[in-house]
């Protein structure tokens, strides 16, 4: 089931039922008409979000643990333990990557650039180009499952998240480590950059959030308000609020700006 909410009313719009198993991801498309929501049934499902019904279920191989959109709407990828890509017009399979994709844990898109990352169960991070359609590896940091990974909206940075605990930033031109965060004490599951760059916010199994200043590179807070893991943190649109997901249950809103 995916809980849909209207921000700005802190009001509940409806539960988007569907999937046979929990759904562990969601994103919406460029022009949030649509959302994509993967679950562990091993489907992609659609959601029109005028009607708030469903579009269409995507099949493939595995538990979908990652789902993301291109930055001009027209492929959604999807990895869990492998990875998968599909064309929007067509809502048929594309062979979109020729490296090989076994264990592809998550995915994203660069915003601005024709580029894609992908976190492996191994420890790797792959960074590729759409034109190419090829990965090549980042300096290997993380010694567990990459569970996220991310752009920053101007695409120069790259973010992972680790069950090692680690946060890794990368510089992505340069395709080399920036920096390599070491203050959680469990797994990091999911990261997020602010809109103005300025800041990361990584959400961990050790129930806190830690927002990190990127001029100074310095951890710039730890927020605690969940009574369980962490499991997802994203920011609004307009960069004045962060959302934060856990398993005991709530939504909790956050300001930005601290």
């Amino acid at each position: 089931m995916v809980k849909l909410w209207d921000v700005p009313s802190r009001r509940f719009l409806t539960d988007l039922k569907g999937h046979a198993w929990s759904a562990r991801c969601a994103a919406f498309s460029p022009d949030g008409r649509t959302l994509a929501s993967g679950s562990q049934d091993r489907t992609v499902k659609l959601w029109d979000l005028s009607t708030r019904k469903e579009i269409a279920t995507l099949t493939n191989e595995f538990p979908v643990l990652s789902v993301a959109f291109s930055p001009d709407g027209s492929l959604l990828a999807a990895a869990g333990d492998g990875l998968a890509f599909w064309d929007m017009a067509s809502l048929q399979t594309v062979a979109f990557l020729t490296d090989d994709t076994d264990g592809a844990f998550s995915v994203a898109f660069s915003p601005t650039r024709a580029e894609v990352a992908v976190g492996y169960s191994d420890g790797r991070v792959g960074l590729g180009s759409l034109g190419s359609r090829r990965l090549s590896a980042l300096p290997k940091e993380h010694s567990g499952t990459v569970r996220s990974v991310t752009f920053s909206g101007d695409s120069t940075l790259l973010a992972s998240g680790g069950s090692d605990g680690g946060v890794v930033l990368y510089d992505v031109a340069r395709r080399r480590i920036i920096k390599s965060f070491r203050e959680h004490t469990m797994i990091v599951h999911c990261v997020a950059f602010s809109h103005d760059n300025k800041t990361l916010a990584s959400a961990s199994w050790d129930n806190t959030l830690k927002l990190w200043n990127l001029p100074t590179l310095q951890l710039a807070l730890t927020l605690r308000g969940h009574q369980g893991p962490i499991v997802g943190v994203a920011f609004s649109r307009d960069g004045s609020l962060m959302a934060t997901s856990g398993v005991d249950g709530p939504v909790r809103l956050w300001p930005a700006a601290f």
